[in-house]
C-alpha cells in the first residue's frame, strides 16, 4: 500500500504529461503518475510501499538504477535468477516468495539478459502478490508486444513503469510515466513529484513517442541492425546474442582487453561481466548505422584472442538401457535467492 510521495512536477506540465502518456499507453488519464527520474520515483516507491517485508523481491537480474533506488530506500534486495539468465521462471520464483504480500519487481524483458516472461507467468506473479505490489518494467513497451497493461482492469497491485522517450534529450532520458489502477494513482498523486519540463522536450516525446507508427517504425529499425551486426560478428567469431530490447550481448575471452579496445576506438559498451552467471558477457546499445560500423570495425582490427572463446571440455555422458538407468552429465542450478545491496549470496 502506497502512502505518501514528496512534492516534484508543476501542475500544468504534469496535466500536460498525463495527457501525452494516456493516449501512449490507450489508458484513462486517471491511471497515468509521470515521473522525471526513474531513480528517484523508485526510491519513492519502495520507501512508501508499506508491507512486513523490509524488501524488494527481483526476478532476474537487475539494473544499476534498481539497485541504487534499494540502498536510497533503506532496504534489501534479493535477486531471484533462474537455471539460465536468458530464461526466467516465474513459477519457480513464486515458490520462494514468503507470503502474498512481497514487494516484487521484473523488468520485461529483462533489461540486463533480455530474458522474458509470457502473460500467463505475469498473470501468476499478480496473484502471487495479491496483498503487496507487482512493479512491472516495460521499457520496452515498444519493440517487445507483451505487456502487463491488461491486467490493471482486474489487479489493483500492478503498477507498471514505462519510458517517456528512449530519444529524450540528455537529463531527461529518465523520465517515464507510471500505469496503475485509479486508486493507486490517487495516492500518489496526492503528493506529485515536480520539476520543469521545457517546451521543446514536451515537442519532442509528442513527435517521437506519441506516434505509434514511428515507434514501431524506431523497433524494427533496431531490430534489423541487431541482425546485421549479430551476423557479421559471428562471422568473425564473437558470440553475439540478440534480445527483445534495444541491445545486443556480447560473449567474450577478455571482457576488460575488448572494453579498452572498443573505447580507443569510441565505440560504447558495458561490461557486465559481474553480474551474476553473466560472466565473459557485454552489453552493446544499437545505435545508428554509422556507429555501429564502428564496432564491426573495431572487431576487424581486434586481435582475436580477446574476443574468441576456447570451446568448453565435452564431458562423458553415458546412456544406459532402461529409463531407470538413463544418466547425462549436465548441472541444473535451481532458482535461489542472491541478496544484494549489502553482499550476494547465492542460496
Amino acid at each position: 500500500m502506497i502512502t505518501g510521495m514528496s512534492p516534484s512536477i508543476g501542475q500544468s506540465k504534469q496535466e500536460s504529461l498525463i495527457a501525452l502518456a494516456a493516449a501512449r499507453a490507450n489508458v484513462d488519464q486517471g491511471m497515468i503518475f509521470p515521473f522525471t527520474d526513474y531513480t528517484r520515483f523508485l526510491t519513492e516507491l519502495l520507501k512508501l510501499s508499506d508491507g512486513p517485508f523490509r524488501r524488494l523481491v527481483a526476478v532476474g537480474q537487475v539494473q544499476p538504477e534498481v539497485a541504487i533506488a534499494v540502498d536510497r530506500a533503506d532496504t534489501d534486495l534479493v535477486e531471484l535468477l533462474g537455471v539460465s539468465p536468458f530464461s526466467a521462471d516465474a513459477h519457480a520464483a513464486v515458490k520462494e516468495f514468503e507470503s502474498s504480500a512481497e514487494l516484487v519487481y521484473l523488468s520485461n524483458p529483462n533489461r540486463v539478459t533480455g530474458a522474458s516472461l509470457s502473460f500467463s507467468e505475469l498473470r501468476l506473479l499478480a496473484n502471487a502478490t495479491a496483498d503487496g505490489l507487482l512493479i512491472v518494467d516495460e521499457q520496452y513497451c515498444d519493440s517487445f508486444e507483451i505487456s502487463a497493461r491488461p491486467l490493471i482492469d482486474s489487479y489493483a497491485n500492478i503498477i507498471i513503469l514505462r519510458p517517456l522517450s528512449s530519444e529524450a534529450s540528455p537529463g531527461f532520458a529518465d523520465a517515464g510515466f507510471a500505469v496503475a489502477d485509479e486508486k493507486l494513482i490517487k495516492s500518489l498523486n496526492a503528493f506529485a513529484p515536480a520539476e520543469s519540463i521545457s517546451a521543446g522536450q514536451r515537442q519532442l516525446i509528442i513527435d517521437k513517442v506519441i506516434d505509434r507508427k514511428y515507434a514501431k517504425a524506431q523497433a524494427s529499425e533496431r531490430h534489423n541492425e541487431a541482425m546485421r551486426l549479430a551476423t557479421s560478428l559471428n562471422r568473425r567469431g564473437v558470440q553475439g546474442r540478440i534480445t527483445p530490447g534495444d541491445f545486443l550481448l556480447l560473449r567474450v575471452a577478455d571482457p576488460k582487453c575488448v572494453g579498452n579496445y572498443l573505447a580507443r576506438m569510441q565505440v560504447p559498451v558495458e561490461n557486465i561481466d559481474g553480474y551474476p552467471q553473466m560472466k565473459n558477457y557485454m552489453r552493446y546499445r544499437i545505435q545508428q548505422p554509422s556507429v555501429n560500423d564502428r564496432l564491426l570495425e573495431a572487431f576487424q582490427r581486434m586481435p582475436s584472442e580477446y574476443f574468441h572463446m576456447r570451446p568448453s571440455r565435452l564431458r562423458k555422458t553415458t546412456l544406459r538401457r532402461g529409463a531407470e538407468e538413463h544418466s547425462a552429465t549436465g548441472n541444473r542450478l535451481p532458482v535461489g535467492m542472491v541478496s544484494s545491496s549489502r553482499g550476494r549470496k547465492l542460496r
